[in-house]
């Protein structure tokens, strides 16, 4: 017997974090086939400053939050005055999908959803989407109540059956097979017996009965009392040891084709967290690694990275470092507000008008001045070099400088290709012709 049901309740939470795999397909492309690389990354208002240079209206100022200003420890390195940039596919194969499910551990076929694919077993999940690079994600499974469109429970059915029927439905209203039975409908020409009453116990000598929730009267008066359980912190799962913990992360991460490099393994208490580089040629790009969340018996549990391999556009034209350097110190980064040739910060926007306010009693309006809020203090960054890396943009991977901090880390990314070959409009590489 199979109910119409809609799912009560959350069942997979599907983290969409993004990694890339080592090999990168295709190696053409000259300068007659190159195409132009997207630039639109966004910024505060959602529009560019008509008055900005070309230069900087293309790279797209992203949100000014955090002034920063920067200064140059030293001589900035010579950088290649070409780079590749890459195309992240959308599409991908049943086939590849279950190489994927096999190297996590999950047995299963591929299904075809709305939005990708997914493969389940009776305990973990993994989903694939049909966005740029194919990423996929790796989750346990739990248990979903589904409700009848009566309102009346319909059954408990695990969490990866619920997540599979809504991928392939397109929506929230599913077919499943309930796993608690239900009674069967009363005849129109019959009289069904009515469910026993529960026998109420007789009251103890010298107390007051309690009454049951039907025959209640209205609570007392009173505030209302709330019962709260315990303080008692939920138990650490028994996680393997760090050396077992690593050798599975290690195996998985040769499985799944990403590498070992820049290995990192944290204890994140329910889990072990396990992290590798996204390599493009060799070279690690910042925010495209893969991740692994180990659990108890050395299970994984977790998981996140991207199954499409990167295709080859070709070898782009690059502005200089220093060009690269004014492009940050004018905004072109994450959280950063650019700063004027005085070395204060460039509001973004314009300053509140003045409001004319109608007073209590009689007379003319007051003019209240609205207060400019306060700028962040400014905070000073030292460049002490300067690298070459990829900086995603929808489906593209752009050619970018990173500079190097002496307090550590690097700054946001910033796209280094000249600006013949940036659309300062686009979000998205143009799509093949077809024919």
């Amino acid at each position: 017997m199979r109910n119409r049901a809609v799912v009560a309740a959350a069942v997979v939470a599907f983290a969409v974090g993004v990694g890339v795999v080592a090999v990168v397909a295709g190696r053409g492309g000259g300068g007659a086939d190159l195409v132009r690389l997207p630039a639109a990354t966004g910024s505060a208002t959602g529009t560019a400053d008509a008055a900005a240079p070309t230069a900087e209206r293309s790279i797209g100022a992203l949100a000014p939050v955090i002034p920063l200003d920067y200064t140059v420890k030293g001589s900035l390195p010579d950088l290649p005055s070409s780079a590749a940039a890459y195309r992240l596919p959308t599409d991908t194969t049943a086939d590849a999908v279950k190489r994927l499910a096999a190297a996590l551990g999950v047995d299963g076929e591929p299904q075809p959803t709305a939005g990708g694919w997914v493969v389940h077993d009776a305990e973990r999940s993994v989903q694939v989407m049909k966005a740029p690079g194919a990423p996929w994600s790796l989750s346990r499974c739990p248990e979903a109540m589904t409700v009848s469109s009566d309102g009346s429970t319909a059954g408990v059915v695990k969490g990866c059956e619920v997540a599979a029927a809504i991928a392939g439905s397109g929506g929230t209203a599913v077919d499943l097979p309930a796993t608690s039975p239900q009674p069967a409908p009363c005849p129109a020409d019959a009289t069904c017996a009515a469910p026993p009453a529960t026998a109420v116990p007789e009251p103890v000598p010298g107390t007051k009965p309690v009454p049951d929730a039907q025959s209640a009267g209205p609570p007392l008066a009173g505030p209302p009392v709330s019962v709260v359980p315990p303080d008692q912190p939920p138990a650490r799962p028994d996680l393997p040891s760090r050396e077992e913990a690593t050798r599975v992360a290690k195996e998985a991460f040769a499985r799944l084709g990403a590498g070992d490099q820049g290995f990192q393994l944290e204890d994140s208490w329910s889990n072990w967290s396990a992290r590798v580089d996204g390599l493009v040629d060799g070279a690690a790009v910042p925010g495209l690694g893969t991740w692994l969340g180990i659990g108890p018996g050395g299970v994984i549990e977790y998981g996140s990275g991207m199954l499409a391999r990167p295709e080859r556009l070709g070898d782009y034209p690059l502005v200089s470092v220093q060009a690269g350097l004014d492009r940050l110190r004018r905004g072109f980064g994450a959280g950063v507000r650019p700063m004027a040739a005085d070395g204060t910060p460039v509001r973004d926007g314009v300053v509140p008008p003045a409001v004319a306010v109608a007073p209590a009693e009689p007379g003319p309006p007051v003019t209240i001045e609205q207060p400019v809020p306060a700028e962040p203090p400014v905070t000073h960054l030292v460049i002490t070099g300067a690298h070459l890396t990829l900086l995603q943009v929808g489906d593209a991977l752009v050619p970018a400088f990173a500079f190097d901090l002496e307090s550590g880390g690097t700054t946001s990314p910033v796209p280094a290709v000249t600006d013949q070959w940036l659309d300062q409009q686009a979000r998205s590489l143009p799509q093949p012709a077809k024919g």
